[in-house]
């Protein structure tokens, strides 16, 4: 919705992107336990359950990329690029709004990869309570979520205050997504390196493994405090940023984006907007996926040496 609008096209189609928001909102949301796919007490047919239901987000996930690329395309096309990829020399590089989220989204590519390796249940045993999974996060939600979220407060931070995006801090927007993409990339590279070597996720290294192999694992450790580093500078920008633009930055008017559809005789078919329907469905989906496992486990939990459930 927000960056069409931002780098000066449409939306490629508006019924797509309704659908892939409900289908994000029904596949995401009920899957918690893909993340305990090894833990006992959980019956393997609600794992499978929930897996299948983890995969089913990498369509609304491909959905998402096809319409903001041809998003792209169609924008270039129009200010007459030619060629199979003259369109992204076409796309405003220099404009901080775009640039920090367009960042995030290619940081998702290698994010969802390791999604799927994660939600897979051989595979998943490699790197199960590892680091990696920490990694992994922090390709999600601290690179992808969050540069998402520096891009869109460059507008709405002056929208709200009543201030304006200068040119000096749009250059100093761009350097902060730089630092903080370079920084993730050492951190999170580093954890998925150590995970697969066996580091733990949430203990002290040398607690496992013996001194050799906590030794193998000081490069990566260094790379993450590297990584750590970089992210400080990126925090201490952002943080200058934000005060500019909320106290400092000349007196204006901020546009809130609002996309709008290229063909405007598209009409979204109406049962994308019942809300009542898609909310139901959701919850359904949440009773069902969480409520009767939940249950099971209570009522076959271990019983302790004095007769108390270990609940």
């Amino acid at each position: 919705m927000i960056i069409p609008k931002i780098i000066g096209g449409k939306i490629f189609s508006d019924s797509l992107a309704r659908l892939t928001f409900i289908l994000f909102l029904l596949f995401s949301i009920p899957v918690g336990f893909h993340h305990q796919l090894l833990e006992p007490g959980i019956d393997p047919a609600w794992k499978f359950f929930q897996v299948i239901l983890t995969f089913m987000v990498i369509i609304p996930s491909l959905m998402t990329a096809f319409s903001l690329f041809a998003t792209f395309e169609t924008f270039g096309r129009s200010k007459g690029a030619t060629g199979l990829f003259g369109w992204l020399k076409k796309l405003p590089w220099g404009d901080a709004r775009f640039i920090v989220p367009f960042i995030g989204m290619l940081s998702f590519i290698p994010a969802g990869a390791g999604g799927i390796i994660n939600a897979s249940h051989q595979m998943n045993q490699v790197v199960h309570n590892t680091i990696w999974v920490t990694g992994h996060f922090h390709l999600t939600v601290a690179t992808a979520v969050v540069l998402t979220f520096f891009g869109i407060s460059y507008w709405l931070v002056p929208h709200l205050t009543g201030r304006t995006l200068t040119k000096a801090m749009n250059k100093l927007a761009i350097v902060q997504g730089v630092f903080w993409a370079i920084g993730m990339t050492f951190m999170s590279g580093a954890m998925h390196a150590a995970g697969l070597l066996g580091a733990p996720r949430r203990s002290a290294y040398s607690e496992y493994g013996g001194a050799a192999q906590a030794a193998e694992w000081i490069p990566y450790q260094i790379a993450q405090a590297v990584g750590g580093s970089i992210l400080f500078l990126g925090i201490i920008l952002m943080l200058y940023i934000f005060i500019n633009l909320a106290f400092l930055a000349p007196k204006g008017e901020e546009d809130f984006p609002v996309g709008e559809a290229a063909d405007k005789r598209e009409k979204a078919p109406m049962v994308l907007e019942n809300w009542k329907l898609w909310l139901g469905i959701a919850v359904l989906l949440i009773l069902f996926a969480y409520t009767i496992p939940f249950i099971d486990m209570i009522q076959n939990a271990p019983v302790g040496s004095k007769g108390y459930k270990l609940w």
